[in-house]
């Protein structure tokens, strides 16, 4: 049978003519190097369902009849590699892994795979508290706690431990975010980069062509909030806002008490400002507020026009210092050599994502975060479904990113 496997490997009768043989027998140590031996004879052919099937079907042959778990994690790490979106290979990755004392990491990724496929996995979250929490790792085991809580499917040991340690008030962060912390951790991978770098450059151009005085804006009698204010909940959670995030174009806070309303941007302002009405200054808690000014501050006055592309470029030329726009030139350059395609609508639910997360860190609650976004949902201009965007928000506050710029903030829980 091997010699005509040898001869034609495309026909796979002999090959299970040899599976059944040598299965008949218990020799698992000649059944393995038959597989091994198939896999050397069809790799690299195109056969991807084949050779996926035999990297499978010998990490069962590690596994379960020679106990060799090494070498079964290195066969399903294959057959994931062949069909990467195939749940069953990290599902069996995560189970090994985890059995293995110095693959700890290796089994949080898999689980860490697992839930951004599928929130709802709670086996998965259950084996991340267990994990991180013996490798004492506690943040992160509360964080996966606080998660399970929401879900309403913590025991009574991750009830009692997210409870010792929960703090209802705001976030008291040593240190603010970088820029590398925002491309690395708080921004989301759809949200193309230089896309996000173009609109930055010309961010200040748009806000000076479309710039009116304050007098038009009747803005003129009002002064804008003192954010140093500790009597006034919003000013402060504006402020610690800007200051985490690492805003740099000073933003305004005005309040009109004679209207409703939220956070709204007034974007012919510049500098920028940002109104409220009376709605969020009664009823809300200091968490509620961190939230809503955390996912708020990703627009600084961004705004558009009806006039066409040729014109409106003219305007914003006259806005644009040659270093602007040698930093324009450099970036469109890198755009372009990447491939030059712009998925806009992408672009725009991935950055109100990457602002919900903002909320979050800023927050610290995932139930906070939720109900927030559930209530705020009309005020995006992103076409993203709350369910999506509550799925995304959960993914987020039990990934290894969240937990980086929790270390970065110095607000991890101490134990």
């Amino acid at each position: 049978f091997n010699e005509a496997l040898d001869l034609d490997s495309t026909q796979l009768k002999p090959f299970e003519a040899v599976n059944k043989l040598l299965n008949e027998r218990k020799d698992w140590k000649a059944l393995e190097r038959a597989y091994r031996k198939m896999l050397h004879r069809i790799i690299n052919q195109g056969n991807t369902d084949l050779e996926h099937n035999l990297w499978h079907t010998l990490g069962i042959i590690y596994r379960d009849r020679q106990r060799n778990f090494d070498a079964a994690a290195e066969s399903f790490r294959m057959a994931a590699g062949l069909k990467p979106d195939n749940a069953v290979e990290h599902e069996i990755l995560a189970e090994l892994y985890a059995t293995m004392p110095d693959k700890t990491e290796e089994a949080i990724a898999e689980h860490q795979w697992l839930l951004a496929a599928d929130p709802n996995r709670l086996d998965s979250y259950r084996a991340l508290y267990k994990l991180y929490f013996d490798a004492r790792a506690y943040d992160k085991a509360w964080c996966i706690a606080r998660t399970l809580t929401y879900f309403q499917k913590a025991d009574e040991e991750q009830q009692k431990f997210y409870q010792q340690y929960r703090q209802d008030r705001e976030i008291q962060p040593k240190t603010r975010l970088s820029n590398e912390n925002w491309v690395k951790d708080l921004m989301h991978s759809d949200q193309d980069i230089y896309i996000s770098k173009i609109m930055e450059v010309i961010a200040p151009a748009v806000r000076a062509s479309l710039a009116v005085t304050d007098k038009k804006l009747n803005l003129h009698k009002r002064k804008p909030e003192d954010l140093t204010n500790p009597s006034l909940a919003l000013a402060r959670q504006f402020k610690l806002a800007q200051d985490v995030l690492s805003i740099s174009i000073p933003v305004r806070l005005f309040i009109q008490k004679e209207l409703s309303g939220a956070l709204r941007d007034e974007s012919r302002s510049n500098p920028p400002a940002i109104i409220t009405g009376y709605t969020l200054l009664s009823g809300y808690r200091p968490v509620d507020l961190a939230f809503v000014c955390g996912r708020h501050m990703r627009v600084v006055g961004m705004g558009g026009g009806d006039a066409s592309v040729e014109s409106t470029a003219k305007q914003l030329a006259k806005h644009l210092d040659q270093a602007h726009l040698d930093v324009l030139k450099q970036v469109v350059r890198k755009f372009v050599d990447a491939g030059g395609k712009a998925d806009i609508k992408r672009w725009m639910q991935a950055a109100e994502i990457t602002a919900l997360r903002a909320g979050l860190l800023l927050c610290d609650d995932v139930d906070t975060a939720v109900r927030m976004t559930q209530q705020i949902a009309s005020e995006s201009t992103a076409d993203l479904a709350p369910r999506d965007k509550v799925k995304e928000l959960v993914v987020y506050s039990i990934s290894e990113s969240y937990f980086r710029l929790r270390e970065q903030l110095g607000i991890q829980i101490k134990v």
